[in-house]
């Protein structure tokens, strides 16, 4: 919460609700200092089976959005990327594809 976010609440009572984005993932919340030791250490000696697991329940749940909001319809392609990846999920095929690929 920003510093307007924060005078706007102010003297207004704050209810915020949770949503689990996907149910079948066990949030966990850390504490400031215990941050650091997880991220220096267990992120990332087990990054490349944590990036993947990501990746995959990330794309699970926007896929299952996508064609609940009748994305499927649509008669453009359409794709899904992770921030810096080289490859794109195409939404219509259900596949990962590479970015050469997909502009070709």
């Amino acid at each position: 919460m920003d510093a307007l976010q924060k005078d706007y609440f102010k003297n207004k009572p704050i209810q915020f609700l949770q949503v689990d984005v996907i149910p079948d993932v066990t949030y966990y919340q850390l504490i400031d200092h215990s941050l650091d030791d997880f991220l220096d250490n267990f992120y990332e000696e087990n990054y490349p089976a944590i990036y993947e697991l990501e990746q995959k329940a990330f794309t699970d749940w926007f896929g299952q959005c996508w064609k609940k909001s009748c994305g499927d319809i649509l008669n453009v392609p359409c794709f899904f990327v992770f921030h810096d990846d080289t490859k794109s999920y195409e939404l219509k095929n259900n596949q990962w594809i590479d970015d050469e690929e997909k502009w070709s």
